[in-house]
């Protein structure tokens, strides 16, 4: 997933990387643990990204790239603007979290020309858009 991402440079990719491998990312599964994946962060501490990670789920990959994007989204947010201004709406937060994921996309077609896993991820990219354009436009509304 980082590498999918290193089109962001070193300034995005590198604080990033030292989260998920601290403390940013509680990623195991434990009983009464909440189902789902989301980002939460405050002004005064870093992301917290809460989600069940299996390594052998594909799409966790794309859970935890989206989830990252939101993280990242406040860890810059945080640095850049005072307290009153730092929070979004999450028309807003949505920006960073899918173009994670379009990044994490292009990057894994580039890497497999194996026609099966080429046409999931197109598949699913179609699948993603397709809700991604409907649903993100609704928040606007609210």
């Amino acid at each position: 997933m980082l590498a999918a991402l290193a089109p962001l440079g070193t300034e995005y990719t590198v604080p990033l990387s030292e989260g998920l491998r601290g403390r940013w990312c509680d990623r195991y599964e434990t009983k009464g643990k909440r189902s789902g994946a989301f980002s939460s962060g405050s002004f005064h501490a870093p992301p917290y990204i809460l989600m069940n990670y299996k390594s052998d789920v594909f799409s966790d990959v794309y859970t935890l790239a989206h989830e990252a994007g939101h993280s990242m989204h406040t860890w810059f947010a945080q640095r850049t603007q005072t307290f009153q201004d730092y929070d979004y709406p999450i028309f807003l937060a949505e920006v960073a979290s899918t173009f994670n994921e379009e990044l994490l996309t292009h990057y894994l077609l580039e890497k497999t020309d194996e026609p099966k896993m080429r046409a999931y991820i197109i598949n699913r990219q179609i699948d993603d858009l397709r809700g991604t354009l409907f649903r993100q436009t609704m928040f606007c509304r609210i």
